[in-house]
């Protein structure tokens, strides 16, 4: 039935309405349509209208973010090959993927140009990237960023008292619920860094665990 109306559509009324059909489709995951409408020149990086948008927590805009949200990988696949731009959501595709530990769509995203370096700033103000503080139970999710450009370095940058209200990795840490990651995590880290600056707050705790010695020795 969808290819009978899609001639008959009225892009005024797409527009007027501020949801497209590729949104639709997305949401529905349903991959035939989409590939039906990306064939029939519909933009597969439309924005959803404001006001539809922040109808969401999430504020999400685009049809991909639907896709990537539902876990769909077909969906996402698709939307990508025909040129969806992964980094146009207030929160980005990719955080979304890694906090659902979805190893397979943040592979497809990373391979597509998804920025692995970007930030949440609704939730959070942190110094560090946000993408890994989703990952640190999964050294495999771990490393697929850090792999693909994470950068490390702001990890280890740290301003004690900084004024601006940053929030720095060693803080986020070595909170009591997540101080037992330490050792593993800065352990995996300093694989991707040729000189690792600990700071006494970080140091501190790193000496308690099972991996200081190695870590020290390196």
């Amino acid at each position: 039935a969808l290819k009978y109306l899609i001639p008959v559509t009225s892009k005024h009324a797409i527009r007027k309405s501020g949801l497209t059909p590729i949104h639709s489709a997305a949401d529905g995951q349903n991959s035939q349509c989409l590939e039906l409408l990306i064939d029939n020149g519909f933009d597969v990086n439309a924005l959803l209208a404001d006001h539809i948008s922040q109808s969401y927590d999430d504020e999400r805009k685009t049809a991909l973010y639907f896709a990537v949200s539902n876990n769909d990988i077909h969906c996402t696949e698709v939307l990508l090959a025909a040129g969806a731009d992964p980094n146009l959501d207030p929160l980005n595709c990719l955080l979304v993927a890694v906090r659902a530990n979805r190893h397979e769509i943040v592979r497809l995203l990373l391979s597509y140009g998804a920025n692995v370096n970007c930030y949440f700033m609704h939730v959070n103000d942190t110094r560090f990237p946000s993408a890994i503080q989703y990952a640190l139970n999964d050294e495999v999710m771990l490393r697929l960023l850090l792999n693909n450009g994470y950068q490390v370095g702001l990890c280890f940058d740290c301003m004690h008292g900084d004024i601006f209200g940053n929030s720095f990795f060693c803080e986020f840490i070595t909170v009591p619920w997540m101080k037992h990651l330490v050792g593993s995590t800065v352990r995996i880290l300093i694989d991707y860094m040729d000189y690792v600056p600990l700071c006494s707050k970080l140091k501190s705790v790193l000496e308690l665990q099972k991996e200081w010695p190695e870590i020290r020795q390196i």
